[in-house]
């Protein structure tokens, strides 16, 4: 699960299985291209599929409030939280589990592995600048 607000009202956001099975439908790609994809779409279909983890009760809601409530949701704001709930639909398990997933899904990209570890609430590593040796 995950927690939103728009426009002053908590909205409870699907982190389950089922609901990324909804969002796979809906963009026709297999899970792990969707986050990868996020960056591309419009920002009516990343509302669209905020809208389908509020479920049938909240989803038109969620989106009114998100389109009413322009002084705290921005394109950013909207983007940033879809990164953020397919993170959490695609990385589950314990944190050694969601670990080794994101090494698996990123390889050496350090920066997309803190930017989905920070989403988890997981410990980012440090990224050194030695020659292009981490430390």
């Amino acid at each position: 699960m995950m927690t939103i607000t728009a426009n002053g009202k908590e909205y409870i956001l699907d982190t389950s299985l089922q609901t990324l099975e909804r969002i796979q439908d809906r963009l026709s790609k297999p899970a792990a291209q969707i986050f990868t994809s996020i960056n591309e779409m419009t920002t009516a279909k990343q509302i669209s599929l905020l809208c389908i983890a509020a479920g049938k009760e909240g989803g038109q809601a969620l989106r009114e409030d998100i389109l009413s409530d322009s002084d705290n949701w921005g394109m950013f704001k909207i983007t940033e939280s879809l990164e953020e709930l397919v993170a959490k639909m695609l990385f589950s398990g314990t944190t050694e589990e969601k670990e080794r997933q994101i090494n698996k899904a990123f390889g050496d990209d350090e920066q997309q592995k803190n930017a989905v570890r920070a989403m988890l609430g997981l410990p980012q590593k440090p990224i050194g600048t030695n020659g292009g040796n981490d430390w």
